[in-house]
């Protein structure tokens, strides 16, 4: 396999999706750095400590998905009875139980994050695994399904025309599944990935290719939107036609569409020096209307306001966007990677194009280096996990308040430029 060059912030975001096969099938993490330091803000709470192999996961890199009942269900990427990852879910008083340990056969790094059927059935799929003769023996993974007894199904292993999935997937009514693919073939070049069907009888169809970069979308009428990497943000109809909204916006995240059918997401990456002269290339938040008009929300400078979208933004009914930066933020945090400095932040913009830090993450306690984005309760609640340093620590679940009170000694609010 060939890899071409990529951005900083996307190597940090594929670090363990893209590593080697010794590398998959042995990662082992070192314990947490920065012990006792508090959490920054005081609404800020950790829901649950990764303690990793034999008896947890370790390492949380997908969106967490919440239940009616405020359960939350996540995968880890690594960890468990094998080491390859898990499936865990946590219910509201705390109590963590993992519901299923990946092996080689039902895949390995589970970690494009979980969506649920109207019985609780949960789906997704793992980057790796499978398949064992694809890949020298790595896998070129899989789409699972767990469903309510605990038994793990798999769905389909990739051997081709698509590897290596990667990010969520969506359901359609008739029970179809979508995604993404980080190949169009076993032997080809990561990011020129696939758009994928499954459909109800396990047969899988590659909808379209070319650069695919994050998971897809799906609107009433059965349409899909995602964006391309380094190039435009598409829709794709019913019947494969796929076309260009917008080619400007050098998307870095997949899309999220609000009721009037405007698209949301992060992008316009490249090289980044944070808090340096060019502090445009450290990431913006886009708005693309339906006339296919782009609009830049926020600028990043990589400073306290945070370093670029990492993952899917969340919206709620009045417009609002969150997210979370896998970089920037205190300047006392250094991630593992060289790359930035700070350990990420947790955001809201207000659709005045106000910039609010909700936390800033300090590498301690609070953990850091948030990649999988936040989900949203109807209190206005946040949720999500942190892996502390890349390559260090177990990671862990955390809950920001839906009051979002104001911390001493850093930035409440940046105006958009």
């Amino acid at each position: 396999m060939t890899r071409p060059a990529q951005h900083p912030i996307v190597i940090a975001r594929m670090f363990l999706r893209t590593a080697s096969a010794s590398a998959v099938l042995t990662a082992a993490l070192l314990p947490a750095l920065v012990a006792g330091q508090a959490p920054q803000r005081q609404r800020y709470q950790v829901l649950h400590r990764f303690t990793g192999s034999p008896i947890d996961g370790q390492q949380p890199l997908a969106r967490l998905l919440r239940d009616a009942k405020g359960n939350l269900y996540g995968t880890t990427a690594s960890g468990g009875l094998y080491g390859t990852g898990t499936i865990f879910k946590l219910e509201r008083n705390g109590k963590e139980t993992v519901l299923f340990n990946f092996t080689g056969d039902s895949g390995i790094r589970p970690d494009g994050g979980l969506i649920q059927d109207e019985e609780g059935n949960l789906y997704g799929t793992a980057s790796y695994g499978g398949d064992l003769t694809c890949v020298s023996g790595v896998g070129c993974g899989t789409v699972f399904k767990l469903n309510t007894a605990g038994k793990l199904i798999v769905l389909h292993r990739f051997n081709g025309p698509a590897a290596f999935p990667y990010g969520p997937l969506v359901r359609d009514n008739e029970g179809n599944l979508y995604g993404t693919t980080q190949q169009s073939s076993v032997n080809g070049n990561f990011h020129d990935g696939t758009v994928f069907k499954l459909d109800t009888t396990g047969t899988l169809t590659v909808l379209t290719s070319g650069g695919i970069n994050a998971g897809v979308i799906l609107d009433e009428e059965g349409n899909l939107y995602g964006t391309i990497f380094e190039g435009a943000v598409f829709k794709l109809d019913r019947n494969g036609l796929m076309t260009v909204l917008n080619a400007t916006s050098n998307p870095t995240t997949g899309p999220v569409r609000d009721a009037a059918g405007n698209l949301y997401f992060g992008g316009g990456l490249t090289d980044c020096t944070a808090g340096g002269s060019d502090d445009s290339d450290c990431g913006r938040l886009f708005k693309l209307d339906t006339a296919g008009v782009s609009t830049v929300l926020h600028t990043f400078t990589g400073g306290a306001d945070g370093l670029a979208a990492i993952d899917t933004l969340a919206l709620d009914e009045s417009g609002n966007l969150y997210g979370a930066s896998g970089f920037g933020g205190l300047p006392n945090c250094s991630s593992s990677t060289n790359f930035f400095s700070g350990c990420g932040t947790a955001f809201k913009l207000d659709t005045a194009g106000n910039l609010t830090i909700l936390h800033s993450f300090t590498g301690g306690t609070d953990g850091g280096i948030p990649l999988a984005g936040v989900t949203r309760d109807k209190k206005g609640n946040l949720y999500g996990t942190v892996v502390n340093q890349i390559g260090l620590g177990d990671g862990l679940v955390f809950k920001i308040n839906g009051d979002f009170p104001r911390s001493s000694g850093s930035p409440a609010t940046t105006p958009s430029r």
